[in-house]
Order: C-alpha cells, then sequence, then structure tokens
C-alpha cells in the first residue's frame, strides 16, 4: 500500500520529467522538506535572540538566576508578582526556544543522512 501511494505521488513527477527516478524524485522532496523546517526553526530562533539580545546559553543562564531572585531576594509583594510574571513569560519562551533548538539538531541530523 505504501509502495503504491509513493508510485501515486512520484510517477508524474517522473513522467512530466521532474525526476529520473522515483529515487531521486523522493530524495529531492525529503531533502526541501527538511531544509525548509530548518530555516523555520533558524528563523525562529533568530527571533529569540533578537528579543532577548542573546544567545541560548546565555538565556538559559538568565533564566535561571531571574528564578534564583524570586526565591531568594526580598521583594514586595508588587515586585514578586511583577517579576512572577515576567519570568512565566520568559519560561514560556525559553520552553519554545529550547523546543526549536531541539528539533534544529533532529532535522541537521537526518539530513546528515540523507546526504
Amino acid at each position: 500500500m505504501v509502495s503504491t501511494t509513493l508510485d501515486m505521488i512520484v510517477q508524474p513527477l517522473i513522467q512530466q520529467h521532474i525526476f529520473s527516478t522515483p529515487v531521486e524524485a523522493v530524495h529531492t522532496l525529503v531533502q526541501d522538506y527538511v531544509d525548509r523546517q530548518l530555516r523555520r526553526c533558524e528563523k525562529k530562533i533568530t527571533r529569540f535572540e533578537k528579543q532577548y539580545g542573546m544567545k541560548w546559553e546565555q538565556f538559559d543562564r538568565y533564566t535561571a538566576a531571574r528564578t534564583a531572585t524570586l526565591r531568594e531576594a526580598d521583594l514586595t509583594t508588587e515586585q514578586r508578582q511583577t517579576l512572577s510574571q515576567a519570568i512565566m513569560q520568559e519560561e514560556d519562551d525559553w520552553l519554545e526556544w529550547k523546543a526549536f533548538l531541539d528539533m534544529r539538531k533532529s532535522w541537521q541530523t537526518l539530513l546528515a543522512i540523507e546526504s
């Protein structure tokens, strides 16, 4: 069934002389998809780097220090609430940023295997 579905997808591309063989078609299409995913990850990572003015490693240390400050510092209730809200947003960004870094690494690994 998979082979039949694959044939249905690549045969028109071969008939139109876009690709010479099914292997070439699949290889090129997969490589294009992986490249697009890598560009998407890079775009998101760059957006975070610009937003925070630092690389991931610095941001990781920064968020850990902010959390420690929230736990240990002598803050007023208002200061604690303001810092807590800021940290919650930063932690959301931390998680998303880390996910894009992990995805980029996975796509790069797949691209290296594919090449």
